[in-house]
């Protein structure tokens, strides 16, 4: 089991720092990259500077580039700084990547640490996936004897019993849902670390130096 996930708002900082570990950035690019691989996030444009801002104060992130690049013409552009995480932010990043989901997991959340995962990753991917299945399954079947519960101390012929059934069937819907996804999540995350290691297994050996 993971260690428990560090405070984040919304999770955006960790986003930020899986872009830079994969690839160094200047705002703009990094901003494209953001709203690419999260689309349904809907990350508005802009919305890497902030998380950026507080990394470097945090000192989870560093620039490493600051050389001014000129434009023709007299007009010249200011300088274009590219930022990477220190050390610690990729110790950050890591806590988070692999933290347990504790508290029912949030589907957007879970998403963006899919989007961040290297295929070397999967396996301890899935096990996250399935750890977030089971806390799930737990809240439903607490869920179930709650409502059995309140059903047998109730009258039926009261109109708030008839009213707290609906919500209660509701309710159990919702997490029926939330662990059918996880499921599918779960197979799909099978399916590709099986064709990782089947592609791994195609590739020719490499001839040693006589």
């Amino acid at each position: 089991m993971g260690r428990a996930a560090t405070a984040s708002d919304g999770f955006g900082r960790e986003v930020v720092l899986g872009l830079l570990a994969e690839q160094p950035s200047p705002f703009h690019p990094l901003d494209r990259r953001l709203s690419q691989r999260f689309r349904s996030s809907d990350y508005a444009r802009g919305m890497a500077g902030t998380p950026v801002k507080r990394l470097l104060g945090e000192g989870l992130v560093r620039p490493v580039d600051n050389e001014s690049r000129a434009v023709t013409g007299t007009v010249s552009r200011a300088a274009v700084v590219i930022y990477e995480p220190t050390p610690a932010g990729i110790e950050r990043f890591q806590s988070w990547m692999w933290s347990s989901m504790v508290t029912p997991p949030v589907r957007e959340e879970l998403h963006a640490k899919i989007a961040l995962c290297q295929p070397r990753g999967l396996p301890r991917m899935i096990a996250l996936v399935r750890e977030a299945e089971m806390v799930c399954v737990g809240k439903l079947q607490h869920l179930n004897r709650e409502v059995q519960e309140r059903r047998g101390d109730a009258d039926p012929e009261q109109w708030s019993t008839r009213m707290d059934l609906v919500v209660s069937t509701g309710d159990q819907a919702w997490w029926e849902s939330r662990i059918s996804w996880l499921q599918r999540v779960h197979l799909f995350l099978e399916k590709e670390w099986q064709q990782y290691q089947t592609r791994l297994r195609a590739r020719p050996a490499l001839r040693r130096p006589t």
